[in-house]
């Protein structure tokens, strides 16, 4: 696996393309590379290995090869996953690097039953907006609080208790950037917050 690159796939298009986020090379749409008359399409939420190439001079994942599958993350709550691959596939730009993105997501695999209360789904959501660039305007959300959570291991974040105060302060961030980015609301899975935006 040497000569391939590894990727998530956030997004299957019925034409061929993939939209993935490549560990090295960010966030870009390609054709999957076609076996008979069928297209090589691995499902949402894949991480892959490919080798990139070129066919009339249009970027496709070749000899793709499926490396993780989010079976965990599936089985304990599939739609906050979903919530996740939509969120990177409408707010990281094309082009736009996201190695540290890459690697949020992917630890989703090993640490699946890390999150499963809604106030640690809501803790991994905040650093995944910080890395996205979403953030709330109020002022009050830029102090310690913000920088304790997005400073420290996400894994180690993810297994400490959560006291009420902090339990608020993660609600009210939330809150906050929701109201301050509108397109949110059109994202097909942004019922998972419902409980914040009620």
């Amino acid at each position: 696996m040497s000569n391939k690159q590894l990727a998530l796939v956030l997004h299957q298009h019925e034409s061929g393309y993939l939209s993935l986020l490549d560990r090295l090379e960010g966030r870009i749409d390609m054709r999957a590379e076609s076996v008979g008359k069928k297209y090589a399409q691995p499902i949402r939420g894949a991480c892959i290995a490919y080798v990139p190439g070129l066919r009339r001079g249009k970027p496709i994942a070749q000899a793709i090869e499926i490396v993780a599958m989010p079976f965990n993350v599936a089985k304990l709550d599939i739609l906050f996953y979903h919530h996740i691959l939509e969120l990177v596939y409408e707010f990281l730009p094309l082009g736009a690097l996201g190695t540290d993105v890459f690697y949020l997501v992917t630890l989703l695999y090993a640490v699946s039953d890390m999150v499963k209360t809604a106030h640690a789904k809501k803790l991994f959501l905040i650093r995944l907006f910080d890395l996205l660039g979403l953030h709330p305007h109020s002022e009050q959300f830029h102090g310690p609080e913000f920088h304790k959570i997005v400073a420290r291991p996400i894994d180690t974040l993810l297994q400490e208790d959560i006291d009420l105060k902090m339990q608020e302060y993660i609600h009210a961030w939330l809150d906050d950037c929701i109201k301050t980015h509108p397109m949110i609301d059109l994202l097909k899975t942004v019922h998972f917050l419902d409980d914040v935006r009620t």
